[in-house]
């Protein structure tokens, strides 16, 4: 993972070690609610794609169990 930010900090002159932010700071234009919806439950399923929850809503950082219960929206 160090060898990542390392990586991105070299095309970086503020940050000459590690890089972890993206630099631009361009909004993304959410042109629906299903592409809205669909983001949303790719940040849910990131924390189950790297082996860190077995299901999304047991991620204690996640918004995953709003949404399965219906106060997410």
């Amino acid at each position: 993972m160090l060898c990542l930010l390392k990586y991105y900090a070299k095309s970086n002159k503020n940050n000459t070690i590690y890089q972890f932010w993206q630099e631009h700071n361009q909004p993304i234009v959410l042109f629906s609610l299903k592409w809205i919806l669909q983001k949303i439950a790719h940040m849910h399923l990131n924390p189950v794609r790297n082996g860190i929850a077995e299901l999304a809503e047991h991620y204690l950082c996640s918004s995953a169990s709003n949404y399965l219960s219906g106060s997410g929206l």
